[in-house]
């Protein structure tokens, strides 16, 4: 078996993370919010706890299956990662919803800055304490999988922008139980119609997870590789798509426009770095993707 993963790592893992992963949202498609085989109202929400117990276990275990003794110690320093400049977090935090803010100034016209100004003093409780919150529970583990090994991984090979590409529909496509429980990634269960997977797909695989990843991909390698800087972003901008922050700060725009602002700044960060994502041609992170190397304060975005 160890031989078999080491000769197929990536396929290995992901059979891993897709195997347990799905297997949660089973008792949920089961009930009466999924396809209703079970005449009961089995909630999904204790089920994703238990997918990020799977998060957490999987890439450390694999890692160290395939990569050896201390592989699995060396993963957990970019988890324990936090030292990196202040500019990063203020990134993190508030990029995804400045994104939006601004998009949202083009469709609304000044009634995201009155919502802002109106609701200023809630930011901190209202925004960033569940950003972190989420970002610590969930997201953290999320990314070790995502960033630190699929995509450290694959831009060892193909390039960091490349790499994002690659993980972006792999991403996405985690996310495809929820169609059938939640009516895709809202906030409200409402069961869309059957004919609308295809459209889903579409915006599941290219829109939602392109630029998403594109962006995870710039933080993590700006950053040394800091994974928690990388959940906080990913954290906002999970709660920056959410009905409650939408209204609440935005005026009640289309949540689609989150992921419309995203793929511009994905694209000003493309053109920005000139597709390095944060990587230098010369960091020896690209050859060792499991090796984190100590972090420049003033980290400059390319």
């Amino acid at each position: 078996m160890r031989s078999f993963m080491t000769r197929h790592s990536m396929a290995s893992f992901l059979v891993l993370f897709y195997g347990l992963g799905w297997a949660c949202f089973v008792p949920s498609l089961l009930g009466n919010q999924g396809f209703g085989i079970v005449p009961a109202d089995i909630p999904l929400d204790p089920f994703r706890l238990l997918s990020i117990v799977f998060f957490a276990l999987v890439p450390f275990a694999v890692t160290r299956i395939v990569d050896g003794p201390g592989s699995a110690r060396r993963l957990f320093r970019q988890v324990r990662h936090v030292r990196v400049g202040p500019q990063w977090y203020l990134i993190a935090l508030f990029g995804p919803p400045a994104a939006l803010f601004m998009a949202a100034i083009l469709v609304k016209g000044t009634a995201p800055i009155e919502a802002v100004v109106g609701n200023f003093t809630s930011i901190p409780t209202a925004f960033v304490l569940g950003v972190v919150v989420l970002a610590l529970l969930g997201n953290l583990w999320e990314e070790t999988s995502w960033s630190a090994y699929v995509t450290a991984r694959l831009q060892a090979r193909y390039g960091p922008l490349r790499a994002s590409l690659i993980v972006a529909p792999l991403f996405g496509l985690y996310h495809l139980p929820l169609f059938f429980i939640i009516g895709g990634l809202g906030d409200s269960p409402s069961h869309l119609p059957i004919a609308q997977l295809p459209l889903y797909l579409g915006f599941l695989l290219i829109v939602f997870s392109g630029p998403m990843r594109i962006l995870l991909t710039w933080v993590y390698n700006s950053t040394g590789r800091s994974l928690p800087v990388v959940a906080l972003f990913h954290a906002s901008i999970n709660a920056t798509g959410g009905a409650a922050i939408l209204t609440t700060f935005f005026a009640g725009v289309d949540g689609i426009l989150v992921y419309a602002a995203l793929a511009v700044l994905a694209l000003i960060v493309i053109v920005a770095t000139r597709g390095r994502l944060g990587l230098a041609r010369t960091d020896a992170i690209a050859a060792q993707p499991l090796n984190v190397p100590q972090p420049a304060v003033g980290s400059s975005i390319a």
